[in-house]
């Protein structure tokens, strides 16, 4: 069972650097939750091999994927995440179909058993008959679970989700937070979900850290930091939410 470990220090500017650790254990799903520019999207960055740590270690098991005092980096392309960014990052030339395959493109696999699987991905997200659109023409829902589908596809060892609901209206988040949390529980692997919002972070995570200014300020579940806030920016989230 894939157990990630992260314990990453990045200097970002003279007046701000981040430095956080934590651990994804495989069957959970995490969420790194916190104001915007707190350092997330970074951390993101980091794991998926973007952007290289300058101290600390990135562990998956027994694999090193970044090390920066033994000289051990990872690129991103052999790291085997699946990973479901902000704005998506669809393929504009592409199909849907094809946005959907091209990870399993990318591994050498025949376009006739990429695009037959991809079609069983768009039909069980209700998108099979969006198979030859191009991104342009897609809702912000649509390529969203499009997006989705492309990062389960190629059966990755983790699962990053930087703010997957973010660029969705409220009627469109409300209607995929159930898609997500199911295809979130079928995951075997782990799973980070990057959020701003209180309400994703309690309903999709089994642990939850609070990050601010680049380090995590406060780590449990939902009632933990509900019952318990440590801080000002999580006695917001603690006043302003029940789950009763």
């Amino acid at each position: 069972m894939t157990t990630l470990h992260a314990d990453i220090e990045l200097t970002r500017s003279e007046s701000f650097n981040i430095d956080v650790e934590f651990s994804m254990p495989a069957g959970t799903t995490i969420a790194l939750l916190g104001p915007n520019g707190a350092g997330k999207s970074t951390v993101v960055a980091a794991l998926a091999g973007l952007v290289p740590l300058h101290r600390g270690i990135i562990r998956m098991d027994q694999e090193i994927l970044d090390e920066p005092a033994n000289s051990r980096f990872v690129a991103a392309e052999d790291r085997d995440f699946g990973v479901v960014f902000q704005d998506y990052l669809l393929f504009p030339n592409m199909t849907v179909r094809d946005n959907v395959a091209f990870p399993l493109r990318n591994r050498s696999i025949r376009r006739k058993a990429a695009n037959r699987e991809a079609e069983q991905w768009l039909t069980e997200l209700g998108l099979i008959g969006l198979a030859n659109q191009k991104p342009g023409t897609l809702s912000g829902g649509e390529a969203q679970r499009v997006a989705l589908a492309r990062a389960l596809i190629a059966k990755p060892a983790v699962l990053l989700l930087d703010e997957p609901m973010a660029a969705l209206d409220v009627n469109a988040r409300a209607g995929l937070q159930t898609v997500l949390k199911d295809h979130l529980d079928d995951f075997a692997g782990p799973r980070l979900l990057i959020t701003h919002d209180p309400r994703e972070a309690f309903l999709f995570a089994d642990q939850i850290h609070i990050i601010e200014h680049g380090k995590i300020t406060q780590s449990g579940d939902a009632n933990d930091i509900r019952l318990n806030p440590m801080t000002q920016y999580a006695a917001g989230i603690a006043g302003g939410w029940s789950l009763d």
